[in-house]
């Protein structure tokens, strides 16, 4: 697919010799909620967004890196104890226009906006949530600076998009236990935010991805603000039911049921 194809090689169209002055490194400081009031619909109208620092200083990766976005973007990130919480404006001057398409999970289609966290901040980690105009999920984990992807990491998080006058917004919530990061009372991390315009065929980044350099991670921004939290183990529970159906004939003083069904548990915990 279209989108799938530019993924990537927003990822993996670097080249070993660098041309230019490295782009300054940008500084986003995440504050602090309670998450109390914080409904994840997508419709952005709590007051904790409202107080929140709102960034849209956007630049293109393709196809015109370097030069200015063809529309609009911005997101402000909050979190508590226990997530984080992502706001994305999708600005967009001919609404009508913008690619709504619903796919399966991981399948990406449309438009679609998301965010990198690189939480170990070894410059080599990313753990990408993104979703399309039409609220489908995409999460992937970088490994090795970016050149390695695993489109079958699904972490357990929350989003949802809403359309309005002025584009489409995202709102997200991921909780800390999806993430890997180190124990610490300022917490540092890898950030960079992206967004695709999917009838211009455009990528554009908070933190500037020069295709013309080496890695993906280890170009990222930074986030700061985030504090007093600790890493968290995670144990997925997933019920789920199996039924069987039995028939044989009849047979006189039969003991043994000719049907039945089986209920489990899968249960996940990792190292």
């Amino acid at each position: 697919m279209k989108i799938a194809a530019n993924l990537i090689l927003f990822v993996f169209l670097f080249v070993f010799n660098i041309k230019g002055q490295e782009p300054a490194k940008k500084i986003y400081q995440a504050e602090k909620t309670d998450g109390l009031n914080i409904t994840i619909d997508g419709i952005l109208n709590e007051p904790e967004w409202d107080a929140a620092h709102w960034e849209d200083q956007f630049i293109q990766h393709q196809p015109n890196e370097g030069k200015a976005p063809y529309q609009k973007t911005e997101f402000a990130i909050l979190y508590d104890e226990n997530n984080i919480y992502v706001a994305l404006k999708s600005y967009d001057s001919s609404p009508d226009s913008i690619s709504y398409r619903l796919t399966r999970r991981d399948v990406m289609d449309g438009d679609m906006a998301g965010i990198i966290f690189d939480s170990y901040y070894d410059k080599r980690t990313g753990f990408a949530f993104f979703v399309s105009a039409a609220g489908v999920k995409n999460d992937i984990l970088f490994s090795n600076d970016g050149t390695n992807e695993d489109n079958t990491w699904d972490p357990i998080w929350w989003v949802k998009t809403c359309k309005t006058v002025e584009g489409w917004n995202a709102e997200m919530r991921i909780p800390l236990s999806q993430l890997r990061f180190e124990a610490g009372a300022d917490q540092l991390w890898g950030l960079n935010v992206i967004r695709y315009i999917f009838r211009k065929d455009e990528i554009s980044s908070w933190q500037l991805m020069e295709r013309e350099k080496a890695g993906f991670t280890s170009q990222f921004g930074t986030l700061t603000g985030i504090r007093e939290i600790q890493p968290m183990n995670t144990f997925d529970v997933t019920p789920y039911v199996v039924a069987r159906t039995e028939r044989f004939e009849k047979v006189p003083a039969n003991p043994f049921r000719a049907t039945g069904k089986i209920a489990a548990v899968n249960a996940f915990w990792p190292g």
